[in-house]
């Protein structure tokens, strides 16, 4: 055949490029720009003409039949010679050593025992079958090492770092799937007011023999066995550092939420201009001092409404200044404005309505508009409190609540109580009250004494019933 059917449409690319792979440096070059290089390798077509060598008394060619037998086997017309693709492209350390450098960093043109090396190259056969072919493990490795390559580039686009990228944006979506669940959770706690955790928080406590570990957990858990497959996932695989359910992440999401809700309550009160203030002091489980913030406004409803915002942290000794600038630093936060306060209203206590020194008094000297009130409830407290000064009523308020701290404080004494309220026949026209247990005064609340005072006199038939019963009194 003419030499002229090695045309152009039928070279093997490494006429042109081959050579230049051979240890060629990848780093940096990106996958997809390597597998391009592999997969533009062509393969010479039956007409191919391959130059004829002389060796010895016999002339030889490469023969087409060679690439057809052997996979990997690649032939270069600008060397005219074969290396294996597998070999050069993914290379193995070892693969310079002496024995493995044929077909790999050594061009093979040794045509008269191209069969013997490339069924021990390919296959690992040795013609006496005594050991493997030299380089055919490494070929092996080097050709899984293929497979593994373009199975990623096929299923997977992109080079390693688009992957990694993708992996990332695959991982935060599915821990966002989670947190969501997670907050689903907090905010069901949240509103129906239940506590979040048992008796110990730890899910590895030896002393947890009940496994009660609370009700985010256990909710969580129900959740989970309900259908939530990601959740659940989560829950069985989750890493030691990453399982988001230990007690800062729900505090995070507590806290956040509280912030929206602080939010949405100051954009009504911005939109509705003018507030008044209602303060009070208090004292947390560890006795510190705080200072309750209660924001009351009109709304756009023209509904009159009361939210409270904040608790303050008030160190020092309370006095009317302190409470003044721990209540005009805590509407700069909320971006409110004293100016469009209209009122203040807080108790009867010296710091609070002292003429001088009282936090309401500063604050209307401050901002004139804001008018100082006292609490309803504490100026019909006083006027009641004015009220005992009569002897009469002092010992009756006094005897009453001696008789509920009797029954309050002993079970024993309720229970006999309760026995003669059950007895029909202990009084001759028993009360239809569904009351069974006295109350007792309330300390800061004159005005609430009243329901005191109709359970007592609900329940006064039978207290008196057996005096012998009730002698310790």
């Amino acid at each position: 055949m003419p030499s002229e059917t090695r045309c152009s449409g039928v070279r093997s690319v490494f006429e042109n490029l081959f050579p230049n792979y051979v240890n060629f440096n990848w780093k940096g070059k990106g996958n997809s720009t390597k597998f391009q290089a592999m997969k533009n390798i062509s393969t010479p077509s039956a007409t191919y003409v391959f130059p004829l060598h002389q060796s010895g008394t016999c002339n030889r060619r490469f023969k087409w039949e060679w690439l057809e037998n052997y996979p990997g086997l690649a032939y270069s017309a600008k060397e005219d010679a074969a290396f294996c693709r597998y070999c050069v492209f993914f290379p193995r350390p070892g693969s310079n050593v002496s024995s493995s450098r044929l077909m790999v960093t050594r061009p093979f043109r040794d045509l008269k025992k191209a069969t013997e090396k490339f069924t021990a190259h390919f296959f690992g056969i040795q013609r006496d079958s005594s050991k493997r072919g030299a380089g055919y493990e490494l070929h092996c490795m080097c050709q899984e090492s293929w497979l593994s390559f373009r199975s990623m580039i096929e299923h997977q686009t992109g080079d390693v770092s688009e992957q990694r990228d993708r992996q990332a944006v695959e991982t935060s979506a599915r821990d966002r799937k989670v947190l969501l669940s997670i907050l689903d959770v907090v905010v069901t706690l949240g509103r129906q007011g239940l506590a979040f955790r048992g008796h110990r928080d730890s899910r590895t406590d030896r002393f947890n023999q009940g496994n009660n570990m609370g009700n985010f957990y256990k909710i969580l858990q129900m959740r989970a066995r309900s259908g939530d497959d990601v959740l659940q996932e989560h829950l069985d695989k989750h890493a030691k550092n990453a399982s988001m359910i230990s007690c800062v992440i729900p505090n995070e999401l507590i806290s956040i939420c509280g912030d929206q809700v602080r939010l949405g309550i100051l954009q009504e009160v911005q939109g509705a201009k003018f507030f008044s203030i209602i303060i009070d002091e208090v004292a947390d489980m560890s006795r510190k001092e705080q200072l309750s913030i209660v924001l009351h406004i009109v709304d756009s409803n023209l509904d009159i409404r009361e939210d409270f915002i904040a608790y303050i942290n008030v160190t020092g000794q309370m006095t009317g200044a302190e409470l003044m600038v721990a209540i005009d630093t805590e509407m700069g936060r909320c971006n409110l404005s004293m100016h469009d306060a209209r009122g203040i209203c807080a108790d009867d206590a010296g710091n609070m309505r002292g003429q001088y020194g009282g936090c309401g008094p500063r604050i209307k000297r401050k901002y004139p508009k804001c008018a100082y009130l006292w609490c309803t409830s504490h100026q019909l407290n006083r006027v009641i409190v004015s009220s005992t000064k009569v002897l009469l009523i002092q010992n009756m308020m006094t005897t009453a609540d001696k008789i509920a701290k009797y029954f309050y404080n002993s079970p024993g004494n309720q229970k006999k109580l309760e026995e003669v309220i059950d007895d029909p026949l202990v009084v001759d026209t028993p009360s239809e009250t569904s009351k069974r247990k006295l109350k007792l005064m309330c300390r800061t609340r004159w005005v609430e004494r009243h329901k005191a005072f109709e359970t007592h006199l609900d329940l006064f038939p039978y207290v008196c019933n057996d005096v012998d019963t009730y002698h310790d009194m």
